[in-house]
């Protein structure tokens, strides 16, 4: 963790809690690729693809976390575009490995954000919403 020049104040440990977050964040991207490369093994252009656009999904989301504005605008759309194609070329399959890839990437996405903590872009108030039902808070009222 970087600290800026000039504030006198140590870096100090992430909390067990962030740790374990992002712990949970790099398990729960293996794992959607994983599960996906699984549902296209026999299909070389699919599995090329699938990889591709579940990394582009997790790393936009992640992306979407820490920048403001038009940065973030665009890896949200870049995120949501990357989901929807991944819908696309695993719903021929198994639907319960579709929602489970959907479901992990989703889960890496919210784990980083817990991960992160404090070091984000302030987000929207319909996107803390979302993000801290999927880190397992309460919606603030």
């Amino acid at each position: 963790m970087t600290i800026p020049a000039g504030t006198g104040e140590a870096p100090s440990r992430p909390s067990a809690k962030r740790r374990v977050a992002a712990a949970g964040a790099l398990i729960a991207l293996v794992a959607a690729v994983g599960l996906a490369v699984a549902g296209v093994l026999r299909e070389p252009l699919r599995l090329v693809l699938v990889l591709v656009l579940v990394i582009a999904a997790v790393v936009a989301g992640w992306t979407a976390l820490v920048h403001r504005g038009g940065r973030r605008a665009a890896a949200a759309a870049v995120a949501v575009v990357a989901l929807a194609g991944i819908v696309v070329l695993l719903v021929t399959g198994s639907l319960l490995r579709l929602a489970l890839v959907v479901g992990l990437v989703l889960l890496a996405t919210a784990a980083a954000r817990v991960a992160l903590g404090h070091h984000l872009a302030p987000a929207s108030g319909a996107l803390t919403a979302l993000l801290r039902v999927l880190a397992g808070q309460r919606p603030a009222r």
